[in-house]
């Protein structure tokens, strides 16, 4: 019974995080962020970004890593 009632909760948790991620996927839209999954795309995002002229302004850039320890 425990069991079950504790795979009730992983599902209701998993699904949360599945949802969240949506949201974070609008909200990276919404502010011109470039999200990739692969880590080859961040190389060629990287790529593509270097050879362009810098952005005039106090902006950030960001790049991290943490998908792709993953892998």
């Amino acid at each position: 019974m425990q069991t079950e009632t504790a795979l009730k909760a992983a599902k209701a948790h998993t699904g949360a995080l599945a949802g969240s991620d949506d949201v974070y996927d609008a909200c990276f839209k919404q502010a011109g962020v470039i999200q990739v999954r692969e880590i080859q795309d961040l190389f060629d995002v990287a790529v593509t970004l270097v050879s362009q002229p810098l952005p005039k302004g106090n902006r950030v850039g960001i790049v991290t890593g943490e998908e792709a320890l993953e892998l």
